[in-house]
């Protein structure tokens, strides 16, 4: 922009239009004077104005979709992106959500593995209709099979309020593979509802999520639902835990995980446990579901075990309330009047206390569901083969296990020292445990045990399981023993597995039943095997294969 013939101190008006998009920054306007084409430093002006609007960067408006209609987020992704990619991966999840709600284009919501908050409290993720979310990418991804469910959690966390909202959206919405946290509710008519979840005339598909320790705010007279609140609704909830959730108010809780309002939902392979109501309320208000009025959801195949009212010890609260829910296939503590194939026997958790809902070997759960169920909606691998929760496949025999995971006859456990997943399964290679001594706990008869190279602390003295075989100095990627790379380092954990133990002897066999046919083979050892307090001998009949045993200082 250049101005002729001006005189010094001369009012001069100049009308420009500059439309500046992606803005993200402060920004500062200096204008260069002209002086018979000599341009002289840039000049004080006084009473510069700049007329016109000025908007602030909004990632969500800028939000684009890639060609397939999928939108990327990623919180570790740098700022400025625009979805449209994993490179240019949004890094905020409401970013995500809102500009699902304004641009038809987005069909698809990818997250990336990480914790994301609502944009502020009271301000719940809004899911739109037709869209499908979902969670627990590495963020290298091309196709949403390629997750493994369970090895990288997309976590979303309540900062006040309930996390998540569905208002009038049908049964091509899908939010699939997230974990959902620290929900306290939604105020309506002096009510909180749906710690974490709240629905309104909604029919979407909720599948391979984690509800945990999500509450309704006890200041409220009655707390509704401590995970989920349906109204009007009938979703299908398929392959879920809900664990450590709870319904309060200072007068009564209902629905330790679920309250259920004039709506209709199917709750299918759902493991409720240790969720409960508080308050004033009295036994029997629903320490895992309650059904009000005018609901009749179908309830199949599910576990759903240790709900209770916290008021009254002891006592059982699983689904109750006035309405007609259809309860089959499912094991339920106390039993459920009026459903079929009901089972009332301890599920068998592997360790409820730390969160590990799965069933041991000889639960009841197994085996014991509907032979008719639809896996169609499950997960799938890029083999389109239906998974678990937690990864594995979800159908071994000709029923599918009760609960959202599945046991194997036999099962392999896979140990890496090197693997950083914060939630290790032990299912597979790329969900291995990094602690051998997960694996060595979970191992029963029939079991193998995988344990890739690296260093390994054995807790305490550990007794080998009779019909369990321990293979070592796994490269992490193989599928079978015979695989294994050798010769083994000499006391080299780069190229074998060592295990190592403190004061007590890293494997004690003494008399504990085993046969030729048991295996431990490709370890090296500090302190390894005991018989009668002789250092490193091996046990009678048990089988050192390949020589590959090697006992160091």
């Amino acid at each position: 922009m250049a101005i002729h013939s001006v005189q010094d101190f001369q009012m001069v008006s100049v009308n420009r239009t500059k439309t500046v998009s992606n803005l993200r920054n402060t920004f500062v306007v200096k204008v260069a004077v002209s002086n018979s084409g000599t341009v002289n430093s840039y000049s004080q002006l006084d009473d510069f104005v700049i007329n016109g609007n000025v908007t602030s960067y909004d990632p969500a408006t800028e939000a684009q979709p890639d060609g397939n209609g999928i939108l990327y987020v990623d919180v570790d992704a740098n700022a400025g992106g625009d979805g449209s990619s994993w490179d240019h991966a949004l890094n905020k999840l409401h970013y995500a959500t809102r500009a699902a709600t304004m641009k038809p284009a987005i069909k698809q919501v990818w997250v990336a593995d990480g914790t994301y908050e609502p944009e502020a409290a009271g301000t719940p993720f809004q899911l739109t209709d037709g869209v499908a979310y979902y969670g627990g990418f590495e963020g290298y991804e091309s196709d949403q099979r390629e997750r493994v469910p369970g090895y990288s959690p997309t976590l979303l966390k309540g900062i006040g309020g309930n996390v998540l909202s569905a208002s009038d959206v049908g049964a091509t919405t899908r939010f699939d593979g997230f974990t959902v946290v620290g929900g306290t509710g939604l105020t309506v008519s002096g009510e909180q509802r749906g710690g974490a979840f709240y629905l309104n005339n909604s029919t979407p598909v909720i599948v391979n999520c984690i509800f945990n320790e999500n509450q309704t705010d006890a200041s409220a007279a009655t707390g509704k639902g401590g995970a989920i609140y349906l109204l009007n609704s009938g979703p299908t909830i398929l392959q879920c835990l809900f664990t450590g959730n709870s319904a309060k108010g200072t007068s009564s809780g209902l629905g330790g995980a679920i309250y259920i309002d004039n709506a209709s939902p199917a709750i299918r392979n759902c493991t409720f446990a240790a969720n409960a109501v508080g308050g004033g309320s009295a036994p029997g208000n629903g320490g895992a579901i309650y059904v009000a009025g005018g609901s009749s959801p179908v309830i199949e195949n599910c576990i759903v075990w240790n709900n209770a009212d916290p008021a009254s010890p002891g006592a059982v609260s699983a689904i109750n309330g006035p309405g007609t829910p259809v309860v089959s296939y499912s094991l339920i503590q106390g039993g459920f009047t009026g459903g079929t194939n009901i089972l009332d026997a301890d599920p068998q958790f592997v360790e409820p206390e730390a969160g590990n809902f799965r069933q041991r070997k000889g639960s009841p759960a197994t085996d014991a569901g509907n032979p008719a169920t639809d896996l169609s909606l499950l997960p799938q691998n890029t083999d389109n083969t239906p998974l678990t929760l937690d990864g594995a496949r979800r159908l071994t025999s000709v029923s599918i296990d009760l609960g959202p995971f599945e046991v194997t006859p036999s099962s392999i456990w896979y140990v890496n020292a090197a693997n950083t997943a914060p939630a290790p399964t032990g299912a597979s290679w790329e969900n291995a445990f990094s602690d051998i001594n997960d694996a060595l706990t979970l191992a029963s008869e029939g079991d193998q045990v995988w344990v890739a190279r690296g260093l390994y602390e054995i807790s305490g003295s550990y007794t080998m399981v009779h019909g369990v075989k321990y293979y070592g100095s796994f490269a992490g990627t193989e599928t079978s023993p015979d695989q294994r790379p050798f010769p083994i380092g000499h006391g080299d954990p780069a190229t074998s597995s060592v295990l190592i133990g403190s004061s007590s002897p890293i494997i004690d066999n003494n008399a504990n039943g085993l046969t030729r046919e048991d295996v431990f083979d490709g370890f090296q050892c500090r302190r390894c095997v005991r018989k009668r307090g002789r250092g490193h001998a091996q046990y009678p009949g048990f089988s050192h294969h390949r020589q590959l045993c090697i006992p160091l200082q």
